[in-house]
């Protein structure tokens, strides 16, 4: 039977060689955590931008709705006191 001979040196190079891929897994996946952090932080930063804009833009459609009303209703009235004159003016005749 052969003996079964090994270096120690080719171990612990073996090992070191192991703990370096490790390490450089470790590191990747450190790196991929922080970058899906920052894709979650830009998502949500996304949806408050979104949420803001439909907010202003709900109020800006208020805001026309608001002044279209008043428009109307100062046109209605200024026809009201155009009709109110020519019925007077008719009646003076």
């Amino acid at each position: 039977m052969k003996k079964f001979v090994f270096e120690l040196e080719d171990i612990l190079q073996f090992r070191k060689f192991e703990q370096e891929q490790a390490e450089i897994a470790l590191a990747k996946a450190l790196r991929d955590e922080r970058e899906i952090q920052e894709n979650e932080q830009k998502l949500k930063d996304a949806e408050k931008e979104l949420e803001d804009a439909r907010k202003e833009l709900a109020d800006g459609k208020k805001e026309y709705e608001d002044g279209k009303k008043e428009a109307e209703d100062k046109i209605k009235d200024g026809q009201e006191k155009i009709d109110d004159a020519k019925k007077e003016l008719a009646d003076l005749k």
